[in-house]
């Protein structure tokens, strides 16, 4: 079986998919992020990344070199010798307020603002 389609159906189809496409709002995005932030910060080894930002194609990691990357937050590694059996790396993370929605706002845009995609 052979299916042909037409230029102009093609076109249609793009477009249609294009409509199609999942959008995000900011206020939808920032509700997530914040959900994330708050288990990051209650549990950083052991949080899981949410549904929405998964669909998407990002993990924890990918996700958390993102935040790192744009200051949404600082990362404080500590090696604990207090025992000398049981050394451990303690992993904390700190949201700076300064500027904190400006860089959301500028995350969000680099990643879901469909006017600004090339």
């Amino acid at each position: 079986m052979r299916i042909i389609v037409s230029e102009n159906q093609m076109k249609t189809i793009a477009n249609t998919l294009k409509e199609e496409k999942d959008e995000v709002t900011y206020y939808q995005f920032l509700s997530e992020l914040k959900s994330f932030l708050r288990d990051l910060l209650q549990h950083p080894v052991t949080c899981e990344l949410n549904d929405f930002f998964k669909n998407r194609g990002f993990s924890k990691k990918k996700l958390i070199e993102y935040l790192l990357k744009t200051e949404i937050i600082e990362k404080t590694e500590k090696v604990n010798t207090n025992n000398p059996e049981d050394i451990t790396l303690d992993i904390s993370y700190l949201i700076p307020k300064k500027y904190f929605e400006r860089k959301v706002q500028k995350m969000y845009i680099k990643l879901f603002d469909i006017r600004y995609e090339i």
